[in-house]
């Protein structure tokens, strides 16, 4: 069975509307991309700081 027969059958049988397929496209695009990224500069987002860090310190909005 080929790719193009499964999506056929899975269409056919589960009544799968294509606005699903394409909502489902977006969210994954979105996650490989922001992966992509993440690979690209070799680091994660620091997690050093928090906002507690501020109101510990005494910082005020500017």
């Amino acid at each position: 069975m080929t790719f193009r027969e499964l999506i056929h059958n899975a269409l056919e049988k589960w009544r799968v509307v294509p606005m699903a397929f394409v909502f489902i496209a977006i969210i994954v695009g979105i996650v490989s991309l922001t992966i992509f990224k993440i690979i690209r500069k070799k680091k994660l987002p620091s997690k050093n700081f928090t906002p507690f860090d501020d109101i510990t310190e005494g910082r005020t909005e500017e």
